[in-house]
């Protein structure tokens, strides 16, 4: 109609175009030049809106007082009218301005969104599960990275006695490449940090630490204690790298290194002998005593997840990067035993692992990261 309009304002309209546009829009020609006359008189190009109860900001406060109780925000309104004066026959029929309940109910699904609702009952974390986060805008490689550390769900065999492996790893959020890594058979602290941004701000083309690696613009993680630790931020300080450390229990601000733990779990981690967190017939936990899978050597477990993981993850976007390939030092690892990595960063490198045995690398897999999820071989799975 705008179009429409603005022709005979002109003193071009003709015939033929409102012609055109019923022809297109599938009604008569009539229909049209009574829409123009609707746009022309009462200045509207789209169909009148119903009158209808609407959710104003009185009654939008009126359910967060309630906690989304609709029946009770009705009762309240019934109460009120009642006390104005109004007659129990005329209140119950609406006449007083009070909707039914069914009115009011139909009014929230249709005036509020899913976060808005939610938030009613469960307060603002409850909005953001439903609401949808802005991206960041794309950057460059190193503009940024994001480190983490990941519980493994796999029981591995180290000297005789099961223990749960753990992960630190940072990752670029331009390329999602893994910058560096680092694997230790207790809960890591300093000493897993420290030997993983070793290897990430270590660089050579055709040597363990491949051609990813340099200092990054800005790292940013969680507040986790020992990431923002004393000997980690001064350690990044010497090299002009400010650590940025995001809200707590916020992972959506972190997500590109979330989005990883997620993937290696699901789609490699999961694949391997003694995975904790298999689907069960029963209510009740699976009993781990009862497992008679034989468990991997610590070293075993090393190259074939997160050794396989950080030699072949890569991101899918616009193409693909080159693969980041870097050694974990996983031979001589005890319990509480620190990673092969010097007190300071400008040490001495870490010394390479030996090459797997084909045993080893029985359980071995390559896949990369993705914004559908992580491929591994012909699979595919998703992300979230």
């Amino acid at each position: 109609m705008s179009r429409l309009l603005v022709l005979e304002a002109q003193g071009e309209l003709r015939t033929e175009h409102a012609r055109l546009v019923a022809s297109g829009a599938g009604v008569s020609l009539r229909t049209v030049w009574r829409w123009l006359a609707a746009a022309r008189e009462e200045g509207r190009t789209q169909a009148r809106e119903r009158a209808r109860f609407t959710i104003t900001p009185e009654l939008h406060a009126r359910l967060a007082r309630w906690c989304g109780n609709a029946a009770a925000v009705h009762r309240e309104l019934l109460a009120e009218a009642g006390a104005a004066g109004g007659s129990e026959g005329d209140v119950a029929r609406g006449v007083a301005g009070v909707p039914s309940l069914a009115t009011l109910h139909r009014a929230v699904r249709r005036d509020l969104n899913p976060g808005q609702r939610a938030a009613l009952s469960g307060g603002e974390r409850a909005r953001r599960r439903s609401d949808v986060h802005l991206r960041r805008p794309p950057t460059w490689r190193n503009a940024c990275w994001e480190g983490d550390r990941k519980h493994v769900p796999v029981e591995v065999d180290l000297d005789g006695e099961l223990v749960f492996p753990w992960v630190t790893w940072f990752i670029d959020c331009a390329t999602n490449a893994i910058t560096g890594a680092a694997v230790t058979p207790h809960q890591p602290s300093r000493d897993g940090i420290l030997a993983a941004l070793r290897i990430a701000l270590s660089r050579d083309g055709d040597g363990p630490y491949g051609p990813i690696g340099s200092p990054s613009a800005l790292v940013r993680i969680d507040r986790g204690q020992d990431f923002l630790s004393r000997t980690v931020t001064s350690a990044l300080a010497t090299f002009a790298v400010p650590v940025y450390p995001v809200q707590a229990y916020q992972p959506r601000l972190k997500g590109t290194v979330e989005n990883l733990n997620r993937c290696a779990q699901r789609m490699l981690f999961a694949s391997l002998p003694r995975y904790t967190h298999q689907p069960t017939d029963t209510t009740r936990p699976r009993d781990r005593s009862k497992d008679t899978t034989a468990p991997l050597s610590f070293t075993a477990w090393t190259f074939a997840g997160p050794c396989a993981a950080v030699r072949t993850i890569s991101a899918v976007r616009r193409r693909r990067p080159a693969v980041r390939t870097s050694s974990i030092a996983a031979g001589g690892m005890r319990r509480r035993s620190a990673p092969l990595v010097q007190e300071h960063l400008s040490g001495p490198q870490t010394a390479v692992a030996p090459p797997p045995s084909q045993d080893q690398l029985r359980y071995s897999r390559g896949g990369w990261v993705a914004r559908h999820g992580i491929t591994v071989g012909d699979r595919r799975g998703a992300a979230a």
